[in-house]
């Protein structure tokens, strides 16, 4: 779950909300709400945690992602995965005979109706 959270960007989004709520919390008290709504979301006063989502996603989307698979195919081959015989299976007889009475003839025509 916490790599599909990373893969999605919600740490930037959890980072990116924290600055908000401070920056509302903290202009909020010297120059209004109004004025404070307006000056965190307009991108033209960030913050310091604002500043830094903004360069880490550019880092992140510069930087190419890379997978080492070829260290995991290699501990796979020296591995080799090697499973227990299955047990031998034993037959029962069971002394229980079902009733077969039930079973015979054909069935009735038509289909019978609930009333």
């Amino acid at each position: 779950m916490t790599l599909l959270a990373l893969f999605l960007g919600l740490h930037w989004f959890a980072l990116q909300s924290m600055g908000w709520a401070t920056m509302l919390v903290t202009r909020s008290q010297t120059a209004g709400l109004g004025e404070a709504v307006r000056t965190t979301f307009d991108g033209d006063h960030p913050c310091e945690v604002c500043r830094m989502v903004s360069e880490g996603r550019k880092a992140e989307k510069q930087a190419p992602a890379v997978f080492k698979v070829t260290k995991i195919e290699a501990a796979m081959d020296a591995c080799p995965a090697v499973l227990p015989p299955a047990p031998p299976m034993e037959r029962v007889a069971i002394g229980v005979e079902l009733p077969r009475a039930s079973f015979r003839g054909a069935p009735p025509l038509p289909p019978p109706r609930f009333v």
